[in-house]
């Protein structure tokens, strides 16, 4: 580590192994540029070298910091595709139609590297909204489709990222990468599922234990025909003249003799 004191360096020192403390003492700063009042050509040089940044930052593994490098540089030409006004696009660059076309590729550019930044974070949704953009102005983009069925996996949504890679593999049928993947993912959505099954086979079991209808009586307890009481006329003579019937139960005899006397 470079140490300074008074200005002058000290030289490499190595720091102890249970780590230091630095105080750091800003002299100075420049403010950068005002990115939105430039030209459109100063700003895609200033965006390119950006870029480099960016680059040099995913390739160190610092995927949080490379994202948000990629992420402005995609809002500086958020206007290239404006569908809304797009009579605005033709003003900005009329005459100067490769130039937008730089821009144009140069954000999805990024847009792409802002998916693959965010993949390696393990920010799915960020990655998935940035090939939801790309594929947007361009549904056949391949990597667009790769990156955004890798961000499904990562949701756990294996049945959209089949459907990204099959859509892939119809565009190119040659990507190796696309078919493995597919295969596993296929695995992976097929145990989702019977997992699914078994759930809500468990939880329509467990609603059943509530129903009604679910209960068994036991039949000991199901009063029998002959228990019930007698109330009209017509059952008192019924079982009176039964030559054979089922012995009456005392509380039923009371109103048999009444009824059979009125």
């Amino acid at each position: 580590t470079a140490l300074l004191k008074g200005g002058l360096p000290l030289g490499e020192v190595s720091l102890p192994e249970g780590g230091g403390t630095l105080r750091v003492t800003m002299l100075d700063f420049g403010k950068g540029p005002d990115v939105w009042s430039l030209d459109e050509k100063d700003r895609l040089q200033f965006a390119l070298r950006r870029k480099a940044v960016a680059n040099q930052l995913f390739v160190k593994g610092r995927f949080y910091l490379a994202s948000e490098h990629y992420r402005r540089i995609t809002d500086y030409f958020h206007h290239v595709d404006d569908s809304k006004t797009p009579e605005k696009v033709r003003d900005r660059f009329f005459g100067r139609l490769d130039l937008w076309r730089e821009c144009k590729d140069l954000r999805i550019a990024c847009l792409l590297n802002l998916a693959m930044s965010s993949l390696k974070a393990s920010d799915a949704a960020s990655a998935k909204d940035a090939c939801d953009r790309v594929l947007a102005s361009q549904p056949l983009n391949v990597k667009a489709l790769f990156r955004r069925a890798k961000a499904h996996i990562q949701r756990k949504d294996y049945l959209q990222a089949c459907k990204d890679l099959e859509q892939l593999l119809d565009i190119d049928s040659g990507l190796d990468e696309a078919k493995r993947l597919l295969s596993k993912v296929a695995a992976l959505r097929d145990a989702s599922d019977q997992r699914q099954r078994r759930s809500l086979k468990f939880d329509r079991m467990v609603s059943d234990i509530g129903d009604v209808r679910s209960i068994k009586h036991d039949y000991m307890d199901t009063p029998m025909e002959s228990d019930k009481p007698v109330t009209t006329l017509r059952e008192a003579r019924r079982a009176l003249m039964a030559p054979s019937g089922p012995a009456l139960s005392l509380e039923s005899q009371p109103a048999l003799l009444s009824l059979a006397a009125a």
